[in-house]
Order: structure tokens, then sequence, then C-alpha cells
């Protein structure tokens, strides 16, 4: 055994015994060390290697009570009732008068739900050893579980870590009730400290791991994870959740997928439901197919189900479906306490994610944004109409009451809302001891224990109020209080929280942003589809991202930038068809922050079957920044058979060249080097560079000849009326056809031809246009027209 040796260690310097007295005080002292190291091993799951501590503690001193009642926990631990009972009275004649049976007895009671009877002899056995750690924190966990104040339950905490400083839960229980009450950084410190007395604590490591990840300190909850692996048994699936949220919330998808993998993969088939089951978040139809389908048709539903609202298509992460698993192992941590799967809270944690804002009634959060104030301002007037009480517009108190709204009570001096008063024995807020609002009952004061959450853009604005009036840390949706004023009593049925999610959540099934911290990155694109071979067709995705959008870096007088974009093409039945990204790195010796019309081009290529339909996701992202945007469309695949004419989309390019050395093969056709026109957008008096390509021209017999006419047309956005056929229309450019007069004949000698003509802007109107190509094979007589919207603005870009 490893675990321990550092304590075994000490040991190993006490004096030697020079009597008997002495040779019963270091065996004692032994003994105590042993039982110690077992009690750690105890709370950390090892059981075990606990029960050879508490062996070789009584091999030692065969008095020793302490390791007897160890015993007495294991066989409890293990259900054996019989076998503790005897332990704890065996422990009691060891060792008379320290109250070991009285303790038991409390043990025995708490597992059979008798809290009045397990309080009374935890009592006992207090009185029997004041300083009885153990038994005094049970006291102060049956108190937590009461209406007492908060200073009483204080105080029975305090009391226990006095009896005993060293003792391996006792900081940790005060921690978890500090934390439970909102005091989160008494409820840090308690962690630490319960770290410095034990530091093998696995408890310890990752309860402050789990404060730590929620308050950002991601590096640092990830370490105590890590640790609290080596140190606990059969809890691997809870830290792996825990460590796969800390990779969430530093973005590094790839590692949060392994270690949910991980954990789902040994999860007990009925927890890992909670993680599969998509009725939380999927709107009623999708639930109830989901239910109804089983084996490999679920699978490949709950597949397609995830494709769908996958954000980064273009790899193989998704991103949405983490944090599904991520809201899931949160509520199932936070929300669950007495409840399975989770409170209302978790409900509605599932569904639509963290809240703009959350408030509770015993650490309000005065930090509020603008966007929350309107939405309670909303619900107040929703409630009260016109006549919405100056003072609650200031307070802390939920808008949704949790009482009679007619009990409402202001101090006449501060102007300060005190508390509901629907009764003798209430006390109001802002009692010293005790910061919960208190509400009467028939049967005298108790406190009612509230959250608001709100969520701004969510559907007009959303608050939910949720309420726990048993004081046993289980919240549910505040219910509507009764009043005697029945034209309120009607808003309050309308808008109480359990029916705000029902009509909410049919109409919004859940909320969901890639990065919620960063606008989205708005790009350009637009695809232009040719013949390729084989029947196959190319689809030809063209990028235009604008510079402004992007996050440049400077170093040495030179800015960069890092742009990673790509496709991903699905069939029907969103199976993966192809994936393409890759990286770019933009470097720039000028500020591009000055340069706010500048656009960086990209194209990507993808061969598809023609015929087929897809559905194609474009996506890039600036790296530094993490801004990401992805696009999504459903195209038919143009199919280019052998038989008739026909002509591929129309590419704009903002210019067309002869090839030189080094330029990139993705924008070389036909032996000239076109930059793409992405934006689709030009700048009126620029000209407009517009490429082609005819298929299957019909050759004479003779000489193997072509002859077709080609048509240009500008409409205004698509109407009727046109600017003229031939006047908006510059020269064409090489290629192997030739023009014969102004009708725009042509003659040539293939099959299939590459047209490449300057489109002039100057005469053009600002505004919205579509280009026209009509291309009429004089030799078959048959006709093909292609069309591509065009942009134009003026000269200072409106």
């Amino acid at each position: 055994m490893t675990r321990g040796l550092v304590a075994l260690a000490t040991l190993c310097i006490c004096a030697a015994p020079t009597g008997a007295q002495s040779l019963n005080a270091p065996a004692r002292g032994i003994a105590d060390s042993l039982s110690t190291i077992g009690d750690m091993e105890f709370t950390n799951g090892w059981l075990d290697s606990a029960e050879a501590y508490y062996d070789r503690a009584l091999a030692v001193d065969p008095s020793h009570g302490r390791s007897t009642v160890g015993l007495a926990r294991l066989s409890l631990a293990a259900d054996s009732v019989d076998a503790a009972e005897r332990l704890f009275a065996l422990a009691e004649e060891r060792e008379p008068d320290v109250g070991h049976i009285q303790y038991g007895r409390g043990l025995l009671a708490l597992r059979d739900g008798e809290i009045a009877q397990a309080r009374y002899d935890f009592e006992a056995a207090v009185i029997h050893d004041r300083l009885h750690a153990d038994a005094l924190l049970e006291l102060a966990l049956i108190k937590r579980k009461t209406i007492l104040g908060r200073h009483i339950v204080d105080r029975a905490y305090r009391k226990a870590i006095e009896a005993y400083p060293q003792h391996p839960r006792s900081h940790l229980e005060y921690g978890r009730y500090k934390r439970e009450a909102g005091f989160t950084e008494e409820a840090i410190e308690l962690f630490r400290q319960q770290l410095e007395v034990y530091p093998r604590s696995g408890d310890a490591h990752i309860e402050l791991g789990s404060l730590l990840l929620d308050g950002g300190q991601t590096w640092h909850a990830r370490r105590l994870f890590m640790n609290a692996f080596e140190v606990t048994l059969r809890r691997e699936v809870e830290i792996c959740l825990l460590v796969a949220a800390t990779y969430m919330a530093d973005r590094q998808f790839p590692m949060a997928r392994d270690f949910y993998a991980q954990a789902l993969e040994v999860m007990a088939p009925q927890d890992r439901s909670l993680f599969e089951d998509i009725s939380p978040i999927a709107g009623l139809d999708l639930a109830q197919r989901a239910r109804d389908l089983t084996g490999p048709e679920r699978v490949a539903f709950l597949e397609r189900f995830w494709l769908e609202r996958d954000p980064t298509p273009i790899t193989p992460i998704n991103e949405r479906l983490l944090e599904h698993l991520r809201r899931v192992s949160y509520s199932r941590i936070h929300f669950s306490q007495h409840v399975h799967p989770w409170d209302d809270r978790g409900t509605v944690y599932v569904r639509y994610g963290e809240p703009d804002h959350r408030t509770t009634s015993s650490r309000p959060n005065l930090l509020t944004p603008r966007g929350v104030e309107v939405v309670r301002e909303r619900y107040l007037r929703l409630l009260y109409g016109s006549n919405v009480p100056t003072l609650l517009l200031d307070s802390t108190q939920p808008a949704y009451p949790l009482d009679d709204p007619a009990n409402l009570d202001f101090d006449p001096n501060s102007g300060k809302l005190l508390g509901y008063f629907p009764g003798a024995g209430g006390q109001a807020l802002g009692d010293e001891e005790n910061t919960d609002v208190i509400f009467g009952t028939e049967g005298g004061s108790a406190r009612k224990r509230w959250e608001v959450w709100t969520y701004s853009s969510l559907g007009r604005g959303t608050q939910f109020t949720f309420a726990d009036p048993t004081m046993g840390g289980t919240f549910s949706f505040a219910q509507p209080p009764p009043t005697e004023n029945q034209h309120l009593a009607a808003r309050l049925v309308e808008l109480a929280p359990a029916e705000e999610f029902d009509v909410l959540s049919r109409s919004i099934p859940d909320r969901y942003a890639y990065d919620t911290r960063l606008d989205p990155l708005n790009f350009y694109y637009y695809t232009a589809q040719f013949r390729a071979r084989a029947n196959q067709t190319r689809i030809d995705v063209c990028y235009g991202i604008p510079l402004s959008q992007m996050m440049f870096r400077e170093r040495d007088g030179e800015f960069s930038a890092v742009i990673e974009s790509g496709v991903a093409v699905y069939d029907t039945l969103w199976n993966v068809r192809g994936r393409t990204k890759d990286r770019a790195t933009l470097r720039t010796d000028e500020n591009p922050g000055e340069k706010l019309s500048a656009i960086q081009t990209d194209m990507r290529s993808i061969y598809m079957p023609g015929g087929d339909r897809i559905l194609l996701s474009v996506q890039a992202e600036d790296v530094i920044s993490g801004r990401l945007q992805t696009y999504q469309e459903n195209l038919r695949v143009s199919r280019f058979d052998s038989t008739h004419l026909s002509a591929s989309d129309i590419l704009l390019a903002t210019s067309i060249r002869d090839t030189e050395p080094g330029d990139a093969p993705k924008f070389v056709r036909d032996g000239r080097f076109m930059l793409p026109l992405a934006s689709l957008t030009v700048q009126r008096g620029e000209p407009v560079h517009v490429y082609f390509e005819i298929y299957n021209l019909m050759r004479g017999p003779d000489y193997g000849e072509t002859q077709y006419e080609i048509e240009h047309a500008i409409h205004d956005d698509g109407s009727e009326g046109s600017t003229g056929i031939l006047g908006s229309v510059g020269r064409i450019l090489g290629g192997s056809s030739q023009t014969i007069g102004v009708e725009q004949v042509v003659q040539g000698v293939r099959e299939v031809e590459h047209q490449v003509f300057e489109l002039e802007t100057a005469d053009l109107a600002v505004g919205r246009h579509v280009l026209v190509v009509t291309i009429h094979d004089l030799k078959s007589g048959e006709r093909v027209t292609r069309r591509r919207s065009l942009r134009v603005v003026s000269e200072q870009g409106s």
C-alpha cells in the first residue's frame, strides 16, 4: 500500500518506550495515526485499504476503539447492519464512556431515515465526549437541513472543526454548506483548508475544482480534477465529465470530446440514457419520434439530429452535442439534490443553457445589465400595469411574486422593500442573521429561498423564478400565490414560470450559440458549377472575407491574421460525403483597419456526381479572435450530359489575366488566372469580368465547325426591363472563338467553348441587377440560359 506512507513515516521518529506507560502511549499514537489514514481512505472510497489500516491499528493496540468504529462503518457501508451493531458495541467495551455506541446508533438511525432519533443519539455521544468530532459533524449536517438560522448551522460546523481540526471531512462539509448558501469565497477557503489537512481528499479536489471552474480558472480546476483521479475510487465518470467541462470552457473541443467519450463508455446505462435523451431540447414531434424508434433506425435518427445542429460541419467535432453533454452533466451536479435527474432549474438549463443573469435570495446579484433590467420591467408592467410600485422597480425581489403582492411592505423612512408579511411571525428581509426572505406559514415562520434566471434574448426576453419552500435544496418553478385581486390572479396564472416555459419550449426548443462572447464572422460566398470528367460536376465555392472582420496582430511592423475555412457536403440522409479545410496566414505591411473595403478572396473546389441533391456547408473562422460563421444551403448538383447543349454557371471575377509563375492553381481556368468576385458587389464604373463554359455544341459535317450566338442582358433586380442587350457588354477576350459582327455570332471548332468578357458598369444604376446570358446553338437550334446576380454600389460603397 503506497497511500498514507507520509503519515506512516512520521511514526518512525517516535522515541523508544522506557516503561509500561511509555510502551502504551506510543502504541496508542501509532494506532491513532493508522486509524486516521483508514478514515481518509474510507472517505475517498478505498474501502479495502481502509479496512487494512484499521486492522493494522488494532494489531498495534487491540483496545483501540476508533479503529473498531471504523470497521463498524465499513460494515454499515456494506449493508451488514448486524455486524456493524456488534462492532459499535465492541468499541464501547474497549473504550467506555467515549460515546461510540451512541454514535453508532445515530448512524443506524440515519440509515433508516429517523432523523430525530439520530440527532438524539449524536447529542448523547457528545455528552459522553464533548470533542466527539464525528458526532459533532453529523449534528451539523442535520442542522443544515432544517430551517434553523444560518448562524446556528455555522456554529455547529465550527464546533466540529474545533474538536478535531485534522478531521478528513469537517472542512469539506462546511465548505459544501457555504457553497450551497452562495458564499463562494468562504467555500473555496474551506476546501483549501481541507486539502491542507488532508492533501489526498478526493472530494475536496473535486469541490474546489468545480468552484474554480465556475470562476473561470480552468487550468487550476483541471489540475485538481486530474489529482482526484489518483486518490479516489469509483468516481471516474464524474471526474471525466468535469475535466471535459474545463476543456469546453477553454474551447479545446477535441480534448472535451475524448473525455466525454471516456465517461459515456463506463457510465451506467440508466445514467447514459440521460445524456442520449434529446427530449429536453427537441420539439415535441422530434422527441416523440426518437422515443418511437429503436435499434439502427434510432441511431441514424439521432446522428442526423445532431448533424443538423453542428455549428462547424467542416470538422469532425460537433460542438453542439458536446455542449448538450456539458449541460446535462452540469445539471446533474448542481440541480439534482434529492430529485432525479434534476429539478426545474436543470430542465431549463439543459434546454437554454447558462442564463444571462442569475440572482438568488441569499446572494442578490446587483450587477444587472440594462437588457436584464428591461426584461424585469416588462414583467412588472405585465403584472401590475401602470401601477408598478416605484420601489419594487429598484428591489432585488423577484418580479414574479412568491406571496400575495398585497402584503408587500416598505420602510417609510428608507423606502426599502422589507419583505412579505402574510401573517404574524414573519420576519423582514435584511435580518442580520438571515439574508433569506422570510415567509409566514400556518405552522409558524419559515424561509423560502428563490432564484431568478434571466435570458435577455430568449423570445421577447424571459425570466424564470424558482422557489425552494422546503429549504431542502430542490427548486421548482414558482407557483402563483393566492390573492384576492382577481385580475392579478389571472395575470399570475398566465405568467407563471411553468406556463411560460411550456409555451416557450414549443416555439424555441433550445438555445445555443457557438460562442456567445463574440459576434459571428460575416463573409461572402457563392457557388458555380462546371462539368468535370467521368460524369462528375465541379462545384467552385468562392469566398470573400472582409479584412475589417479579421483580427490582425502586429509584430516588427508586419500585420498578420489567420483564417481557417472549408466546406462540408452531406447527402439527403446526412451522411458525410466530403470535407475540406485548410488554414492560411494573411500578412501585410499596412494596417488592414485602414482598408475597410479590402476582401480576402479564396476558392474551394469539390467534385460530386451530377444529379445528386446535397447540403453544402461553407465555414470560415478567424483563428486569432475565434469568430466563426457557417452558411448552409440545399444544392442540386447539375448533370452535364454529353448529348444536349448546356452551360456552366457564370463566374464573376475582379480580374482575368494570363497566368504567371506562382499563381495558385485553384484560380486558373482555361489557362487564365481568375480572381473571383466573391461578394458579387462592384463599385459603379469598375469592370466586372465574366467567365462561363459551353458544352456539347453541334459540329458541322464538313469541317467540324460550330456556330452559336451569345446574348447578354442586364436586368434591374430581375425585372423584365433591361438597360440594353449589347450596350453594357465590353469586349470579348480571346478564347478559341471568333466574334462575327455586332450580333456576336461566334464560330469555333470545339464542342466545349470557354467564354470571357468584360461587363461595363458605368451606366448601371446603384442597386441589384441580374446578368442574363443566353447561348443559341445555330446548328442544333438548342438554347440555354444562365443568370447571376450582381450588386452595384456607388464610389463611396453605399
